[in-house]
Protein backbone atom coordinates (compact mmCIF):
# COMPACT_ATOMS: atom_id res chain seq x y z
CA UNK A 1 0.00 0.00 0.00
CA UNK A 2 1.26 3.44 -0.87
CA UNK A 3 1.99 5.60 2.17
CA UNK A 4 -0.45 8.21 0.89
CA UNK A 5 -3.26 5.64 0.85
CA UNK A 6 -2.24 4.30 4.28
CA UNK A 7 -2.45 7.81 5.71
CA UNK A 8 -5.92 8.16 4.21
CA UNK A 9 -7.03 4.95 5.92
CA UNK A 10 -5.47 6.00 9.22
CA UNK A 11 -7.14 9.41 9.06
CA UNK A 12 -10.48 7.65 8.60
CA UNK A 13 -10.00 5.03 11.35
CA UNK A 14 -8.72 7.69 13.72
CA UNK A 15 -12.24 9.19 13.68
CA UNK A 16 -13.60 5.97 15.21
CA UNK A 17 -14.34 5.90 18.97
CA UNK A 18 -10.93 4.34 19.77
CA UNK A 19 -8.86 6.26 17.26
CA UNK A 20 -5.72 4.84 15.63
CA UNK A 21 -2.42 4.19 17.47
CA UNK A 22 0.47 6.54 16.83
CA UNK A 23 4.07 5.41 16.53
CA UNK A 24 7.01 7.10 18.21
CA UNK A 25 8.68 7.13 14.77
CA UNK A 26 5.56 8.43 12.98
CA UNK A 27 5.39 5.28 10.86
CA UNK A 28 2.09 3.87 12.12
CA UNK A 29 1.20 3.15 8.49
CA UNK A 30 3.26 -0.03 8.96
CA UNK A 31 0.35 -1.50 10.93
CA UNK A 32 -1.45 -1.80 7.57
CA UNK A 33 1.33 -4.06 6.34
CA UNK A 34 1.57 -6.42 9.33
CA UNK A 35 0.62 -9.25 9.38
CA UNK A 36 -1.12 -8.63 6.03
CA UNK A 37 -0.46 -6.10 3.32
CA UNK A 38 -3.60 -4.08 2.59
CA UNK A 39 -3.70 -3.16 -1.09
CA UNK A 40 -4.49 0.31 -2.37
CA UNK A 41 -7.86 -0.91 -3.66
CA UNK A 42 -8.70 -2.43 -0.28
CA UNK A 43 -7.48 0.70 1.47
CA UNK A 44 -9.78 2.87 -0.65
CA UNK A 45 -12.79 0.79 0.44
CA UNK A 46 -11.63 0.51 4.07
CA UNK A 47 -11.29 4.29 4.26
CA UNK A 48 -15.03 4.56 3.57
CA UNK A 49 -16.47 1.85 5.85
CA UNK A 50 -18.37 2.72 9.01
CA UNK A 51 -17.68 1.52 12.60
CA UNK A 52 -21.17 0.00 12.65
CA UNK A 53 -22.67 -2.60 10.34
CA UNK A 54 -24.09 -1.64 6.94
CA UNK A 55 -25.66 -3.77 4.26
CA UNK A 56 -23.69 -4.15 1.03
CA UNK A 57 -26.47 -2.40 -0.91
CA UNK A 58 -26.19 0.67 1.32
CA UNK A 59 -22.38 0.67 1.17
CA UNK A 60 -22.43 0.43 -2.63
CA UNK A 61 -24.86 3.34 -2.96
CA UNK A 62 -23.04 5.50 -0.40
CA UNK A 63 -19.57 5.16 -1.96
CA UNK A 64 -20.72 4.83 -5.58
CA UNK A 65 -19.38 1.35 -6.32
CA UNK A 66 -20.96 -1.78 -7.80
CA UNK A 67 -21.67 -4.28 -5.04
CA UNK A 68 -20.43 -7.19 -7.13
CA UNK A 69 -17.03 -5.48 -7.16
CA UNK A 70 -17.18 -4.62 -3.47
CA UNK A 71 -18.00 -8.05 -2.02
CA UNK A 72 -14.66 -9.74 -2.85
CA UNK A 73 -12.78 -6.67 -1.59
CA UNK A 74 -14.75 -6.66 1.65
CA UNK A 75 -14.30 -10.40 2.09
CA UNK A 76 -10.56 -9.95 1.63
CA UNK A 77 -10.57 -7.23 4.31
CA UNK A 78 -12.43 -9.67 6.58
CA UNK A 79 -9.65 -12.22 6.13
CA UNK A 80 -7.07 -9.49 6.77
CA UNK A 81 -8.94 -8.63 9.99
CA UNK A 82 -9.68 -5.00 9.07
CA UNK A 83 -13.37 -5.58 8.40
CA UNK A 84 -16.01 -7.64 10.18
CA UNK A 85 -18.88 -9.46 8.55
CA UNK A 86 -21.97 -9.26 10.75
CA UNK A 87 -24.32 -12.22 10.55
CA UNK A 88 -24.09 -14.96 7.94
CA UNK A 89 -21.81 -14.73 4.92
CA UNK A 90 -24.80 -14.43 2.60
CA UNK A 91 -26.36 -11.58 4.59
CA UNK A 92 -23.58 -9.19 3.46
CA UNK A 93 -23.41 -6.84 6.42
CA UNK A 94 -19.97 -5.31 6.96
CA UNK A 95 -18.17 -2.81 9.18
CA UNK A 96 -14.62 -1.54 9.56
CA UNK A 97 -12.73 -2.62 12.67
CA UNK A 98 -10.79 -0.53 15.15
CA UNK A 99 -7.11 -1.40 15.41
CA UNK A 100 -7.85 -2.43 18.99
CA UNK A 101 -10.11 -3.74 20.28
CA UNK A 102 -10.97 -5.42 17.01
CA UNK A 103 -8.27 -6.00 14.40
CA UNK A 104 -5.51 -7.14 16.76
CA UNK A 105 -7.64 -9.70 18.58
CA UNK A 106 -8.70 -11.36 15.33
CA UNK A 107 -5.20 -11.27 13.85
CA UNK A 108 -3.51 -12.79 16.91
CA UNK A 109 -2.73 -16.21 15.42
CA UNK A 110 -0.93 -14.60 12.49
CA UNK A 111 1.03 -11.85 14.19
CA UNK A 112 4.79 -12.05 13.67
CA UNK A 113 7.62 -11.34 16.09
CA UNK A 114 8.21 -8.17 14.09
CA UNK A 115 4.65 -7.07 14.79
CA UNK A 116 4.84 -7.87 18.51
CA UNK A 117 8.06 -5.92 18.88
CA UNK A 118 6.71 -3.00 16.88
CA UNK A 119 3.52 -3.02 18.96
CA UNK A 120 5.43 -3.17 22.26
CA UNK A 121 8.03 -0.52 21.51
CA UNK A 122 6.58 1.79 18.84
CA UNK A 123 2.88 2.17 19.60
CA UNK A 124 2.90 1.96 23.42
CA UNK A 125 2.75 5.74 23.62
CA UNK A 126 0.78 7.72 26.22
CA UNK A 127 -1.49 8.90 23.41
CA UNK A 128 -2.28 5.34 22.31
CA UNK A 129 -2.83 4.14 25.87
CA UNK A 130 -5.23 7.02 26.50
CA UNK A 131 -7.07 6.39 23.22
CA UNK A 132 -7.47 2.63 23.70
CA UNK A 133 -7.87 2.34 27.46
CA UNK A 134 -9.30 5.74 28.21
CA UNK A 135 -8.76 8.25 30.97
CA UNK A 136 -10.90 10.33 33.29
CA UNK A 137 -14.34 10.88 31.81
CA UNK A 138 -14.13 7.90 29.45
CA UNK A 139 -15.87 4.64 30.33
CA UNK A 140 -13.35 1.76 30.08
CA UNK A 141 -14.19 -0.75 27.34
CA UNK A 142 -13.34 -3.83 29.39
CA UNK A 143 -15.15 -4.82 32.58
CA UNK A 144 -14.71 -7.26 35.44
CA UNK A 145 -17.10 -10.22 35.60
CA UNK A 146 -17.26 -11.40 39.24
CA UNK A 147 -16.95 -15.06 40.17
CA UNK A 148 -20.47 -16.43 40.50
CA UNK A 149 -19.52 -18.63 43.45
CA UNK A 150 -18.40 -15.53 45.36
CA UNK A 151 -21.67 -13.62 44.90
CA UNK A 152 -23.96 -13.82 47.99
CA UNK A 153 -27.02 -15.94 47.29
CA UNK A 154 -29.33 -13.22 48.62
CA UNK A 155 -27.78 -10.43 46.55
CA UNK A 156 -29.45 -8.65 43.66
CA UNK A 157 -27.68 -9.85 40.53
CA UNK A 158 -28.19 -8.74 36.94
CA UNK A 159 -27.97 -11.43 34.22
CA UNK A 160 -25.04 -9.65 32.55
CA UNK A 161 -23.06 -10.00 35.80
CA UNK A 162 -23.16 -13.80 35.53
CA UNK A 163 -20.59 -15.52 33.33
CA UNK A 164 -22.87 -18.51 32.84
CA UNK A 165 -25.62 -16.25 31.46
CA UNK A 166 -23.21 -14.50 29.08
CA UNK A 167 -22.05 -17.86 27.70
CA UNK A 168 -25.59 -19.21 27.47
CA UNK A 169 -26.80 -16.11 25.62
CA UNK A 170 -23.78 -16.02 23.32
CA UNK A 171 -24.10 -19.70 22.48
CA UNK A 172 -27.09 -18.93 20.28
CA UNK A 173 -24.99 -16.49 18.23
CA UNK A 174 -21.66 -18.31 18.07
CA UNK A 175 -18.74 -19.10 20.38
CA UNK A 176 -15.07 -19.68 19.57
CA UNK A 177 -11.88 -20.17 21.57
CA UNK A 178 -8.48 -18.61 20.89
CA UNK A 179 -5.26 -17.93 22.76
CA UNK A 180 -5.13 -14.98 25.13
CA UNK A 181 -3.59 -12.12 23.17
CA UNK A 182 -1.90 -10.60 26.23
CA UNK A 183 -0.18 -13.81 27.39
CA UNK A 184 0.73 -14.66 23.80
CA UNK A 185 2.27 -11.22 23.34
CA UNK A 186 4.29 -11.48 26.57
CA UNK A 187 5.53 -14.98 25.68
CA UNK A 188 6.67 -13.78 22.28
CA UNK A 189 8.54 -10.94 23.99
CA UNK A 190 10.24 -13.39 26.36
CA UNK A 191 8.16 -12.57 29.44
CA UNK A 192 4.80 -13.55 30.89
CA UNK A 193 3.59 -16.43 33.02
CA UNK A 194 2.58 -20.07 32.76
CA UNK A 195 -1.19 -19.56 33.07
CA UNK A 196 -3.18 -21.37 30.37
CA UNK A 197 -3.38 -19.39 27.14
CA UNK A 198 -6.36 -20.97 25.39
CA UNK A 199 -8.88 -19.09 27.53
CA UNK A 200 -10.26 -16.22 25.43
CA UNK A 201 -13.76 -16.73 24.09
CA UNK A 202 -15.03 -14.84 21.05
CA UNK A 203 -18.75 -14.15 20.83
CA UNK A 204 -21.24 -13.72 17.99
CA UNK A 205 -19.95 -12.22 14.74
CA UNK A 206 -16.40 -12.06 16.12
CA UNK A 207 -16.56 -15.79 16.82
CA UNK A 208 -17.95 -16.62 13.39
CA UNK A 209 -15.37 -14.46 11.59
CA UNK A 210 -12.51 -15.85 13.67
CA UNK A 211 -13.50 -19.43 12.84
CA UNK A 212 -13.85 -18.61 9.12
CA UNK A 213 -10.38 -17.09 8.87
CA UNK A 214 -8.82 -19.87 10.93
CA UNK A 215 -7.68 -17.99 14.06
CA UNK A 216 -10.12 -19.63 16.49
CA UNK A 217 -12.04 -22.87 16.95
CA UNK A 218 -15.80 -23.09 17.33
CA UNK A 219 -16.96 -24.37 20.71
CA UNK A 220 -20.25 -25.27 22.37
CA UNK A 221 -21.76 -23.69 25.47
CA UNK A 222 -20.65 -26.67 27.58
CA UNK A 223 -17.10 -26.39 26.25
CA UNK A 224 -17.06 -22.66 27.02
CA UNK A 225 -18.14 -23.34 30.60
CA UNK A 226 -15.39 -25.97 31.00
CA UNK A 227 -12.81 -23.51 29.66
CA UNK A 228 -13.98 -20.84 32.09
CA UNK A 229 -13.79 -23.30 35.01
CA UNK A 230 -10.22 -24.19 34.03
CA UNK A 231 -9.39 -20.49 34.01
CA UNK A 232 -10.97 -20.12 37.44
CA UNK A 233 -8.85 -22.99 38.78
CA UNK A 234 -5.79 -21.08 37.53
CA UNK A 235 -6.86 -18.03 39.55
CA UNK A 236 -7.56 -15.84 36.53
CA UNK A 237 -9.88 -12.83 36.49
CA UNK A 238 -12.87 -12.92 34.15
CA UNK A 239 -13.35 -9.83 32.00
CA UNK A 240 -15.67 -8.91 29.16
CA UNK A 241 -16.50 -5.90 27.05
CA UNK A 242 -18.32 -3.08 28.82
CA UNK A 243 -21.78 -3.98 27.56
CA UNK A 244 -24.43 -6.45 28.66
CA UNK A 245 -23.62 -8.53 25.60
CA UNK A 246 -20.19 -8.02 24.11
CA UNK A 247 -17.68 -9.44 21.65
CA UNK A 248 -15.45 -11.56 23.86
CA UNK A 249 -14.88 -12.96 27.34
CA UNK A 250 -11.31 -13.03 28.68
CA UNK A 251 -9.62 -14.74 31.61
CA UNK A 252 -6.76 -12.52 32.68
CA UNK A 253 -3.62 -12.34 34.82
CA UNK A 254 -2.10 -9.14 36.17
CA UNK A 255 1.40 -9.95 34.88
CA UNK A 256 0.36 -10.07 31.21
CA UNK A 257 -3.03 -8.38 30.80
CA UNK A 258 -2.62 -4.80 29.57
CA UNK A 259 -5.77 -3.40 31.28
CA UNK A 260 -4.90 -5.05 34.62
CA UNK A 261 -1.28 -3.88 34.48
CA UNK A 262 -2.46 -0.35 33.76
CA UNK A 263 -5.02 -0.60 36.58
CA UNK A 264 -2.20 -1.42 39.01
CA UNK A 265 -0.33 1.62 37.67
CA UNK A 266 -3.30 3.87 38.41
CA UNK A 267 -4.75 4.16 34.89
CA UNK A 268 -8.55 4.08 34.59
CA UNK A 269 -8.43 1.02 32.30
CA UNK A 270 -11.08 -1.32 33.77
CA UNK A 271 -14.75 -0.98 34.57
CA UNK A 272 -15.02 -2.52 38.03
CA UNK A 273 -17.82 -4.94 38.85
CA UNK A 274 -20.85 -3.81 40.85
CA UNK A 275 -19.51 -5.69 43.87
CA UNK A 276 -16.77 -4.98 46.37
CA UNK A 277 -14.93 -7.22 48.81
CA UNK A 278 -15.61 -6.84 52.52
CA UNK A 279 -13.64 -8.24 55.49
CA UNK A 280 -15.23 -9.40 58.73
CA UNK A 281 -12.33 -8.81 61.13
CA UNK A 282 -14.01 -10.97 63.76
CA UNK A 283 -13.66 -14.02 61.51
CA UNK A 284 -10.28 -13.15 59.98
CA UNK A 285 -7.28 -14.97 61.46
CA UNK A 286 -4.66 -13.25 59.31
CA UNK A 287 -3.78 -16.36 57.31
CA UNK A 288 -2.96 -14.30 54.16
CA UNK A 289 -4.77 -16.62 51.74
CA UNK A 290 -6.73 -13.64 50.40
CA UNK A 291 -3.49 -11.73 49.85
CA UNK A 292 -2.10 -14.57 47.75
CA UNK A 293 -5.34 -14.74 45.74
CA UNK A 294 -5.55 -11.03 44.88
CA UNK A 295 -3.97 -10.64 41.45
CA UNK A 296 -3.68 -6.88 41.81
CA UNK A 297 -2.12 -6.79 45.29
CA UNK A 298 -4.96 -4.69 46.68
CA UNK A 299 -5.23 -6.82 49.86
CA UNK A 300 -2.74 -6.37 52.69
CA UNK A 301 -2.39 -7.15 56.39
CA UNK A 302 -3.14 -4.35 58.82
CA UNK A 303 0.01 -3.90 60.91
CA UNK A 304 -1.95 -3.08 64.03
CA UNK A 305 -4.78 -5.63 63.94
CA UNK A 306 -2.92 -8.33 61.97
CA UNK A 307 -6.13 -8.76 59.96
CA UNK A 308 -6.75 -8.56 56.23
CA UNK A 309 -7.37 -5.09 54.85
CA UNK A 310 -8.71 -4.33 51.36
CA UNK A 311 -8.08 -1.09 49.48
CA UNK A 312 -11.73 -0.32 48.73
CA UNK A 313 -10.81 2.50 46.36
CA UNK A 314 -8.96 0.04 44.13
CA UNK A 315 -10.88 -3.23 44.63
CA UNK A 316 -12.33 -4.42 41.30
CA UNK A 317 -14.87 -6.83 42.81
CA UNK A 318 -13.65 -10.00 41.07
CA UNK A 319 -14.27 -12.29 44.07
CA UNK A 320 -10.94 -14.15 44.04
CA UNK A 321 -10.17 -13.24 47.65
CA UNK A 322 -13.64 -14.40 48.71
CA UNK A 323 -13.14 -17.88 47.28
CA UNK A 324 -9.67 -18.13 48.80
CA UNK A 325 -10.87 -17.43 52.34
CA UNK A 326 -11.76 -20.73 54.04
CA UNK A 327 -12.96 -18.97 57.19
CA UNK A 328 -15.77 -16.97 55.56
CA UNK A 329 -14.13 -13.74 56.64
CA UNK A 330 -14.14 -12.16 53.16
CA UNK A 331 -17.36 -11.70 51.23
CA UNK A 332 -18.61 -9.76 48.22
CA UNK A 333 -21.23 -7.13 48.84
CA UNK A 334 -23.19 -5.18 46.30
CA UNK A 335 -22.29 -1.52 45.97
CA UNK A 336 -24.68 1.23 46.95
CA UNK A 337 -27.29 2.01 44.31
CA UNK A 338 -25.73 5.33 43.38
CA UNK A 339 -22.48 3.50 42.54
CA UNK A 340 -24.05 0.74 40.44
CA UNK A 341 -23.03 0.99 36.78
CA UNK A 342 -25.69 0.34 34.15
CA UNK A 343 -24.04 -1.27 31.16
CA UNK A 344 -24.93 -0.38 27.56
CA UNK A 345 -26.96 -3.25 26.08
CA UNK A 346 -24.76 -4.12 23.08
CA UNK A 347 -21.21 -3.45 21.93
CA UNK A 348 -22.60 -1.02 19.37
CA UNK A 349 -24.33 0.86 22.19
CA UNK A 350 -21.01 1.05 24.01
CA UNK A 351 -19.27 2.30 20.85
CA UNK A 352 -21.78 5.12 20.59
CA UNK A 353 -21.20 5.97 24.27
CA UNK A 354 -17.45 5.95 23.70
CA UNK A 355 -17.83 8.19 20.65
CA UNK A 356 -19.87 10.64 22.71
CA UNK A 357 -17.38 10.71 25.57
CA UNK A 358 -14.39 11.22 23.25
CA UNK A 359 -16.06 13.74 20.97
CA UNK A 360 -15.83 11.42 17.96
CA UNK A 361 -19.45 11.55 16.84
CA UNK A 362 -18.90 12.24 13.13
CA UNK A 363 -20.22 8.82 12.06
CA UNK A 364 -22.94 8.63 14.71
CA UNK A 365 -24.88 11.82 14.07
Amino acid sequence: MRIEMAKKVIEHLDKFPFGFPRSTDKDEWRLLEMPFVVSDEEGEVLSQLMPFKEHIDDIAIRIGRDKSELIPILDSLVHKCWALRDGSKGAHYYRALNWGPGHVELAIAQLSDEYYNYWAHQTATPETIAAVYGNAGVTPWVRVIPREAAIPYNSEVLPAELLSHLIDHAGDEGLAICDCICRTKQKRLGAGCDAPRDTCIFVGSYANNAVEIGVASAITKDEALKISRRAQDAGLIHQGTASEHGIFICSCCACCCSPLKLMMAGVNSILKSNFIADVNVELCNGCRDCIKACRLKFVTINRTTKKAAIDLEKCIGCGLCVLACTHGAVTLKRKEKDKIIDLPHTWDDYMRLRATERGKMEFYK
